[in-house]
C-alpha cells in the first residue's frame, strides 16, 4: 500500500489507553474479592499492559495519510484523507480558496 505518510491512528491510541484504564479499574475492583496472590497478579498484568501502550502506539503505524496541496488555476486547494487500516477510522478535510489572484497582498 502506498500513501503520502503512515502514522499512528488517534482512535487506536485512544482505544488502547481506554483498555489500559479498564484493566487498572478491574484490578483495583478485585481488592478483597480474590485471593491476594491473584489480586497482585491482576495489578502486575494491568501495570505491564499500561507500560506497553506507548511501545505499541509507536510501532503501530496503521493510519495512511494522503494529501494534495497547491494552486490549480485561480484556486488554492488542500485535500487531506486519513484512513486506519486496523480499526477503519477515517478523517477528511477539504478547503478551496477561490479567485486567489484577486486576493489582497
Amino acid at each position: 500500500m502506498s500513501a503520502d505518510n503512515w502514522t499512528q491512528c488517534p482512535k487506536c491510541n485512544f482505544d488502547r489507553e481506554a483498555e489500559a484504564d479498564a484493566k487498572d479499574a478491574f484490578a483495583e475492583s478485585q481488592y478483597g474479592k480474590v485471593p491476594i496472590n491473584e489480586y497482585h497478579n491482576l495489578l502486575t498484568e494491568a501495570a505491564a499492559f499500561r507500560e506497553s501502550v506507548p511501545d505499541l502506539i509507536e510501532e503501530d503505524r496503521t493510519l495512511s495519510e494522503d494529501y494534495d496541496i497547491g494552486i490549480f488555476g485561480s484556486e488554492f486547494e488542500v485535500n487531506y484523507r486519513a484512513t486506519c487500516h486496523k480499526c477503519g477510522y477515517t478523517f477528511k478535510y477539504d478547503i478551496v480558496v477561490k479567485d486567489i489572484a484577486k486576493a489582497k497582498k
